[in-house]
């Protein structure tokens, strides 16, 4: 598989415990939430505040930074990618 793009997927993210610890009130018991990700560079996703389901009407856009340093696992469902096509090997007749 090739790298996973998480621009406009929905993904939970599990916190660590240090994580869980920085987002305190905003993220559930559980240590985990999910969000819209917005885009993402070496420091972490850049998500839709969470508890926001889509992208306000209005001109400003809430938004979060998630830094990877407190990510544990980051789950979310991805469309396969089809197989590449085999070409046959051998005689082809009328070639």
């Amino acid at each position: 598989m090739s790298t996973v793009d998480l621009l406009s997927n929905t993904v939970r993210f599990h916190l660590t415990a240090k994580g869980r610890s920085e987002f305190g009130r905003l993220v559930a018991k559980s240590g985990s939430f999910q969000a819209l990700v917005l885009g993402s560079d070496a420091a972490g996703a850049w998500v839709l505040f969470p508890g926001l389901r889509e992208i306000p009407s209005s001109g400003t856009v809430p938004v979060m930074l998630v830094k990877w340093e407190y990510v544990s696992t980051a789950v979310l469902e991805l469309q396969p990618e089809a197989a590449p096509s085999k070409k046959e090997m051998g005689f082809v007749p009328n070639r």
